[in-house]
């Protein structure tokens, strides 16, 4: 694509998302129909469509960023420097462009309240902590209260600071979990849990939005009193809070291949998505020596072995990483239908076990850190009882009542789920990552991602009043839940 074509349409995009509540695709299959033209719009036109493009382009972005910033994979090519800490412009621009998507939620949300639907209000509320939170957790304070209030004239909203957004979305959930009705389906599509089929699917959504809620009560813990209580209230109160209990109850997009609900790789080249890139010597090394059995799935072998790039090799090695053979992604993985994770159930076991270990729940920690472990290889088609043995007794596997062990086990279960380990790194400081030489920012890794660089020019006074009240407007600027 021409770039400077697709820094103009950023920058239209910029000003005119606080309008685009009113330009929705009406449904999942009719996704190239003018959304002008629909006369009488439902909530359930909204669903679908939104969800999947949201989903896909953070599964897609987080390809690239978190996972090479995490050190899953390092760029192979000169031009692909993120496992050196350089982020360009054109990588991170287009994450703001999931605005539109949650401007149709939005949407969802106001048509839904206004008719009385309230399993649509609730699923609205939760889709929009989800959206939400992820552009929050990337760069910090975003345009929020008034992003969708252009209607009211507001076309350059204000960046609302980073904790009266998590408070909002957290009444949001805390709200839509009251509201469902499990007696009723929904009147349209539903790619996540086909409750539009069966209203016994409602529950999936119900305990989804828990499931988000207990991620983000545990990313603000240590910040108030307020969220570690509230989370122990969550934990202690099943009955009106009630979790995942299987990986059949996971929040996951399981991709048909069938247009228009495609993995988001389905159409990439071989060369962009495996060639361009290797796992890391960090990421292979550690899983092959404890035989992990989702290695296989993930990382060809190169000359019977797994070879890993070494994360931010030194820049007069780049012939010798370009031209020679690495372990990549598996090919296949472009056609599986598993790379639409929103929030597994391996990654809620591992939440619920960091939870006992902090003593913010009466239960086993243990236990739900080795259902975490299996849940996420029975995610990736491993059955348990084919779950080698001589893995789950490894010392390294084997729970040893430590944060650190939970939350690197946790790192491997949020392979392909957006830009989550990045989000853990930066609140536990797990797994414990090197540095490689060539590695710029003074070697020390990315904690948030810059805005889009029209922002300064098309929203100027409120672009220059948050980086008047955060700082810099840099990789190295703490988001409010990683102060002191």
């Amino acid at each position: 694509m021409n770039i400077k074509y697709l820094y103009t349409k950023i920058a239209a995009f910029l000003i005119a998302v606080p309008m685009l509540f009113a330009g929705c695709t009406k449904s999942f299959e009719e996704l190239r129909i003018d959304p002008e033209g629909v006369l009488s719009a439902q909530p359930s036109s909204f669903l679908s469509n939104a969800l999947y493009r949201a989903n896909s382009t953070f599964i897609y972005r987080g390809q690239s960023i978190n996972n090479q910033l995490m050190q899953v994979t390092a760029g192979r090519t000169a031009d692909n420097e993120i496992h050196r800490y350089v982020l360009k412009p054109l990588i991170y621009d287009q994450l703001w462009l999931t605005y539109s998507q949650i401007a149709n939620i939005e949407e969802m949300l106001n048509l839904s309240i206004k008719i009385g639907d309230k399993n649509y209000t609730a699923i609205a509320y939760t889709l929009k902590a989800y959206m939400v939170s992820i552009l929050t957790d990337t760069h910090g304070d975003i345009p929020f209260t008034e992003a969708f209030k252009g209607n009211q004239g507001i076309i350059r909203p204000v960046f609302d600071e980073q904790k009266l957004i998590y408070d909002t979305l957290l009444d949001n959930l805390e709200t839509a979990n009251g509201l469902y009705d499990l007696t009723k389906v929904l009147s349209g599509e539903d790619i996540l849990f086909s409750a539009n089929t069966s209203a016994a699917n409602i529950i999936k959504w119900k305990k989804f939005t828990n499931a988000l809620h207990i991620r983000l009560l545990m990313r603000v813990a240590h910040k108030s009193q307020v969220y570690e209580q509230k989370l122990r209230d969550i934990l202690a109160d099943p009955a009106t809070y009630p979790l995942m209990s299987s990986v059949a109850e996971s929040a996951v997009i399981y991709h048909t291949n069938i247009a228009p609900n495609l993995n988001p790789f389905y159409n990439t080249t071989d060369l962009v998505f495996s060639s361009s890139v290797g796992f890391t010597e960090f990421f292979v090394n550690s899983m092959n020596v404890i035989g992990d059995p989702r290695l296989p799935l993930w990382a060809t072998k190169v000359s019977g072995t797994y070879r890993g790039v070494p994360t931010a090799y030194p820049f007069e090695d780049q012939d010798l990483v370009s031209g020679s053979s690495w372990s990549t992604y598996v090919n296949t993985l472009k056609k599986s239908n598993l790379f639409g994770s929103i929030i597994q159930y391996a990654e809620q076991e591992f939440i619920l076990a960091e939870a006992c270990l902090k003593g913010y729940m009466n239960d086993d920690a243990k236990k739900h850190y080795d259902n975490g472990v299996k849940a996420s290889c029975n995610h990736w088609g491993i059955a348990t009882a084919d779950i080698p043995a001589a893995f789950l007794s490894n010392p390294a596997i084997v729970y040893n009542g430590t944060l650190e062990q939970i939350i690197t086990q946790k790192y491997y279960a949020l392979f392909m789920n957006d830009f989550q380990q990045w989000f853990e790194y930066r609140r536990t400081g797990f797994p414990v990552l090197g540095s490689g030489p060539s590695a710029q920012n003074n070697g020390v890794l990315p904690v948030r991602i810059p805005y889009p660089t029209d922002i300064a020019a098309y929203n100027a006074v409120n672009y220059a009043a948050v980086v008047a009240r955060n700082g810099k407007d840099d990789l190295n600027t703490k988001v409010w839940w990683q102060k002191p």
